[in-house]
């Protein structure tokens, strides 16, 4: 499932960490729509550690990055945040939370807030391809945590190690959702003969969580079982997903 959200911002601006701004937003909203779904992803033990199935991106008219007080200047004071999820009742809970809160001025640092002013079902294609080529709505970010130092490392696109890790995220996502049981271990075989192209692709540094992340946009060409195509198509490429990177369209 995909929605579209139409925002209104009080005052034009936003945190550099813009997207810690959504994220909270959705939290929210799913707060307002399950409680139950709401504690088994963000309980304190779980948020941090629980994999979440769904993605986002945000588009900000004319913004500008490059601010002197260090935020983003919004050209216009509507922005849209674009949702996705594989789970239909996902979609279906973040939409009825959302409608709780529309009209509602939701709160934001610096004293500034916006408004939910409307939310859209978007068109959601479904692949019957094995070969399909993806273009970036969010930078994907491919992440590699050594759990003894706790350390990471980004990848960009042209890194050695980059499809690589790529496809080990992807395990550590579907693994979680898409297969069960004695299918799980299909997965590790599916992404291993996964073929990934990117095309055009660009790597930038994004601040997030005051830390430097490698952010990675352009074009994949992905070939791999369908069913599978699906899934990264509505949850998200890579790492960090519901942190608002690896929403992808199809464009081929």
């Amino acid at each position: 499932m995909r929605l579209g959200l139409q925002l209104k911002l009080n005052d034009p601006e936003l945190p550099l960490e813009y997207r810690r701004v959504f994220m909270s937003f959705i939290k929210n909203a799913y707060q307002h729509g399950d409680n139950t779904l709401y504690e088994k992803l963000y309980s304190d033990e779980a948020e941090n550690n629980t994999i979440k199935p769904f993605t986002f991106s945000v588009y900000l008219p004319e913004a500008d990055f490059n601010s002197e007080n260090g935020h983003v200047l919004v050209g216009n004071d509507r922005i849209y945040l674009n949702f996705s999820t594989y789970f239909y009742n996902l979609g279906v809970i973040f939409y009825n939370g959302a409608l709780n809160l529309l009209h509602q001025p939701f709160y934001i640092p610096d004293k500034n807030h916006f408004t939910l002013e409307k939310i859209n079902l978007q068109r959601d294609n479904k692949i019957d391809s094995n070969l399909i080529k993806f273009k970036t709505h969010s930078p994907i970010v491919v992440r590699e945590h050594d759990r003894d130092s706790n350390l990471e490392k980004y990848y960009s696109s042209n890194e050695k190690g980059f499809i690589p890790q790529l496809k080990h995220n992807m395990v550590e996502s579907c693994e979680h959702y898409l297969f069960e049981g004695k299918e799980k271990k299909r997965i590790y075989k599916l992404i291993d003969k996964m073929k990934i192209e990117g095309l055009n692709m660009e790597s930038i540094t994004i601040m997030h969580y005051n830390h430097p992340v490698i952010g990675n946009s352009g074009w994949l060409k992905i070939k791999a079982y369908p069913n599978l195509l699906n899934y990264l198509y509505k949850s998200g490429i890579g790492s960090r997903r519901a942190q608002g990177f690896g929403k992808v369209e199809v464009v081929g």
